[in-house]
């Protein structure tokens, strides 16, 4: 497999694991997976005010996934990754709660099971990391799931016309700035916003990473 690691198969193979298998190391893990992980930064981003390796741990510890299943969720972000072929990053905040949520069980094949991503531990709690609430900038990008980037443009250009761009939170600001910033790439401004691609391509990810895994055990 074109991103194999140190591999964390289970508490008493590898050192690796028993260092991070502690719920408090939980971040010195992801930065560990992160650093030794076949990923360039220019294919990811964060498009908020959060040191990546901490939005990823947080996101992890929110959604109460196992220790052992954070390897994996890196590996699925490493092969979305390197299939990316768009001008732009890949948004880390907003495909990595989908990634976790897939992991959990997630079919992410309608928009209420994509919404339900960008939850927080109580059904009735958003998403939020360090002060960012992710469900917010979901809900912006989501808005534009059915239309044309260059809906997007022409919307945040009035926004600024009416003087209301001010009073939009700065999060919601963040997601039309993710959309416009895929807009001016020009190859894209009548195409919807990759976010649509998202949970395809994990799911085709999450395929891959099965079979390599099969391929292995035989």
């Amino acid at each position: 497999c074109f991103f194999m690691r140190p591999s964390f198969n289970g508490p008493d193979s590898n050192p690796f694991w028993r260092k991070f298998a502690v719920a408090g190391h939980r971040l010195e893990m992801v930065k560990f997976l992160l650093n030794t992980s076949t990923m360039t930064d220019d294919k990811r981003t964060m498009s908020v005010e959060v040191d990546e390796a901490t939005y990823i741990s947080e996101v992890c510890k929110n959604s109460g996934i196992e220790i052992r299943q954070i390897e994996k969720a890196i590996d699925l972000l490493s092969v979305i990754c390197s299939t990316w072929n768009e001008q732009f990053p890949v948004e880390t905040v907003l495909i990595f709660p989908m990634i976790v949520a897939f992991l959990k069980g997630n079919p992410l094949d309608d928009r209420e099971s994509i919404a339900d991503a960008f939850r927080g531990k109580g059904s009735l709690l958003a998403l939020a990391v360090e002060g960012h609430n992710i469900r917010e900038l979901y809900a912006t990008i989501n808005g534009y799931m059915e239309k044309p980037l260059s809906a997007a443009s022409r919307d945040k250009v009035n926004l600024h016309n009416n003087a209301q761009w001010n009073a939009l939170s700065v999060i919601s600001q963040v997601g039309y700035e993710i959309l416009d910033r895929e807009f001016r790439n020009g190859q894209r401004r009548h195409q919807r916003p990759a976010f649509a691609s998202y949970a395809n391509r994990i799911k085709m990810a999450g395929r891959f990473i099965q079979s390599d895994l099969d391929l292995d055990q035989k």
